[in-house]
């Protein structure tokens, strides 16, 4: 990147935002992370948008960069998501933003993002790179030599059992699965807690999220081949107790690729700044 190019950078998460100021390759100050507030009307929730960009924005800012999960149109800049900010779909975001902020948005995938700043942080490997974010849906993507390729964004979509994936391998699938073995409505937090505490019933639960990922990434990239796939977002706080029926199921169905857990904060700031600067050449 160049040394100087700063871009405000929004991290668009069904259950938190992030916003920061990205210079240079580098997260310029502390990111601020708040609740996504989905559910409210189209208006706020660009506002609330706004008002995070205008927390961070300087003068010299060249760009917004929206990272933002799929379904959505990345060149119109306009939303198709029905389970995730539905008050959206069908909306210009492009032009809301533009004209609330005065900045050009640039919309990139977040799991792409994500993928880029995980393989910055990998150390550019040449060769096959896969990524996977866990959250409150599944993001998946793939990067050859650090270029994004496309048609492997669709991971959460994927026929699985008696439903897609994302049903399966995320927050509220986890939360299902747990809350049926316990009766217990818990967030992934406290699962995690519990289940490093030794609580036998919070440990299954993690521990057929882990099965299930890694028959799931085995599937999913078995023509593709990568050599390395790393893995980020929220629910990665609880690998240590996901993370061997993971890799077990994952090698029993096939998968090669050395598996890994991002240990950077915040990947698809520092991925979407990086897509953002190569748009710009």
């Amino acid at each position: 990147m160049s040394a100087g190019r700063a871009f405000v950078v929004l991290d668009v998460g069904g259950t938190t935002v992030t916003v920061a100021l990205v210079r240079g390759g580098r997260i310029d100050g502390d990111p601020t992370t708040v609740a996504s507030r989905q559910d409210e009307s189209s208006s706020d929730i660009v506002g609330h948008f706004a008002a995070l960009v205008g927390s961070v924005l300087t003068d010299d800012a060249v760009s917004l960069v929206v990272a933002i999960p799929d379904p959505f149109d990345f060149d119109a800049g306009v939303s198709r998501m029905e389970h995730k900010f539905a008050a959206l779909r069908g909306l210009d975001l492009g032009a809301e933003l533009r004209a609330r902020t005065g900045l050009d948005p640039v919309f990139v995938h977040d799991a792409t993002a994500a993928a880029v700043g995980m393989w910055v942080e990998q150390g550019r490997p040449v060769g096959g790179f896969g990524a996977i974010t866990l959250g409150t849906g599944v993001g998946s993507a793939l990067l050859l030599d650090g270029d994004p390729v496309p048609g492997h964004d669709q991971l959460w979509a994927t026929p699985y059992l008696d439903g897609t994936f994302e049903d399966v391998v995320s927050t509220r699938g986890l939360r299902a699965d747990h809350a049926a073995r316990s009766n217990a409505d818990l967030t992934v937090a406290e699962i995690s807690v519990r289940a490093s505490h030794g609580d036998a019933t919070a440990a299954a639960a993690l521990h057929w999220y882990g099965h299930h990922l890694g028959v799931g990434m085995a599937r999913y990239f078995h023509a593709a081949a990568p050599d390395v796939i790393a893995l980020a977002g929220g629910i990665t706080g609880a690998w240590p107790s996901f993370v061997e029926p993971m890799e077990a199921s994952y090698a029993d169905h096939g998968g090669t690729a050395r598996l890994v857990r991002s240990t950077i904060a915040q990947p698809a700031l520092l991925g979407a700044a990086d897509l953002a600067e190569r748009r710009l050449g």
